[in-house]
């Protein structure tokens, strides 16, 4: 992995036409290309995740730690944990 596989360029949803009204963009070969990379991401991702999935379920208490949310309660301080 680099880093160019987590850079992404920020898509315009709307364009001005020359009235200065909004108008939806048409579908350009640019954004087919982005949906077939967005595509490809979440196939890598999906590839990644499988195994470690399986990895996690196989121990309940990875399971549910995994699971669990962090939270800081009043008077915990993030610079002060020990892990």
């Amino acid at each position: 992995m680099s880093k160019k596989y987590f850079k992404e360029k920020k898509e315009k949803g709307t364009e001005k036409s020359e009235t200065g009204q909004k108008r939806k963009r048409e579908d350009t070969d640019k954004d087919r290309k982005v949906k077939k990379r967005k595509i490809a991401k979440a196939a890598f991702q999906a590839k990644i995740d499988s195994p470690l999935m399986a990895e996690i379920k196989k121990q309940p208490e990875l399971d549910n730690y995994m699971r669990s949310r962090f939270f800081l309660t009043e008077g915990q301080f993030p610079h002060a944990l020990k892990f």
